[in-house]
C-alpha cells in the first residue's frame, strides 16, 4: 500500500516547519445507537432546578409536623395531616380506665380515617345466671351485657356464654346492633342436646356502627329453656371518625 503524505516540510528564514495537508471533507457517517442513560441528576438547593431533568432535594422544605399523642373526648375535624395521632376517651371509658390510641390516614378507605392503633377492648359482663324461653330474640330480666358506640366507625364485636339447653333444639344468643333488629348470621347457634352437653362459646363478627348505637345481647329458644351463665361482650374499634 502506497505511503500517503499527511504533511510536507518547509525551510522558512526561521527555520524548518511541518504543512499539515488537508484533504476534502468525506461524508458523515451514519448516527450510531443511543446509549444507555445515566443516573439522574440531583438538584440540592432551596431553589427550585432549571429543568424538570434533575431530581429536586429542597433544602428548605418543612418537615411534617409530629405532636405527641393528645387526650381528646371528640376526634377533630380540622387541622389533620397524616400521621397525627391521639388518644380518645369519653366519660364512660373512663370510667373503665379504658383509652383508644388512634393515628390519621388520609388515604383509608371510606369515611373513617382514624385507624385503631392500640389500646384495650372495651369490656361489659352480666353476673349470675340467666334462663330464657323466648322463641323470639329477647332481654333478660336484666338485659345485657351492653355497650354504646362512642364514635362512628367499624369494630370488632366479640362476646361469650356458659350455654346449656333443656331439649334436642337449638338456642341462640346475638348482639343487637343500634335500632336494627338483631339476625342469626350475627348469632351464636347452640344445639341443646336434651340438656345432656353444656359449654363456652365465643363469636367474633366486624360490623359498622354509627356513633351512640347500643351494643346488646338478645337471646332466643327453639323450644324449652336454656340457661346462659358468664355472659360477656366486648368492643373494640378497626376504624372510625368523628
Amino acid at each position: 500500500m502506497p505511503l500517503v503524505p499527511k504533511a510536507i516540510r518547509v525551510k522558512t528564514s526561521s527555520g524548518w516547519q511541518d504543512i499539515a495537508i488537508v484533504g476534502p471533507q468525506g461524508p458523515t457517517g451514519p448516527v450510531g445507537a443511543q446509549g444507555v442513560a445515566g443516573p439522574p441528576a440531583y438538584w440540592v438547593d432551596p431553589n427550585a432546578p432549571p429543568s424538570t431533568s434533575y431530581l429536586w432535594v429542597d433544602t428548605d422544605a418543612p418537615s411534617p409536623p409530629w405532636k405527641p399523642p393528645t387526650l381528646v373526648d371528640v376526634i377533630p375535624v380540622s387541622g389533620l395531616y397524616d400521621g397525627q395521632e391521639i388518644y380518645f376517651q369519653n366519660a364512660a371509658m373512663a370510667t373503665d380506665g379504658l383509652l383508644w390510641h388512634l393515628r390519621y390516614r388520609s388515604g383509608a378507605g371510606g369515611f373513617y380515617k382514624w385507624e385503631f392503633l392500640g389500646g384495650a377492648s372495651w369490656l361489659a359482663q352480666s353476673a349470675g345466671d340467666a334462663a330464657q324461653a323466648s322463641a323470639a330474640y329477647a332481654d333478660f330480666t336484666t338485659p345485657g351485657p351492653s355497650l354504646t358506640a362512642p364514635l362512628s366507625g367499624v369494630y370488632d364485636i366479640d362476646f361469650a356464654a356458659f350455654i346449656g339447653g333443656t331439649l334436642a333444639t337449638y338456642y341462640w344468643m346475638t348482639p343487637k346492633l343500634g335500632a336494627a333488629a338483631p339476625v342469626d348470621a350475627d348469632a351464636i347457634q347452640v344445639w341443646g342436646d336434651a340438656g345432656s352437653e353444656a359449654h363456652t362459646y365465643h363469636r367474633s363478627i366486624r360490623r359498622t356502627l354509627a356513633a351512640n348505637d347500643v351494643v346488646k345481647l338478645q337471646y332466643k329458644v327453639g323450644g324449652g329453656n336454656c340457661g346462659y351463665s358468664g355472659r360477656c361482650l366486648w368492643l373494640r374499634p378497626v376504624r372510625v371518625g368523628p
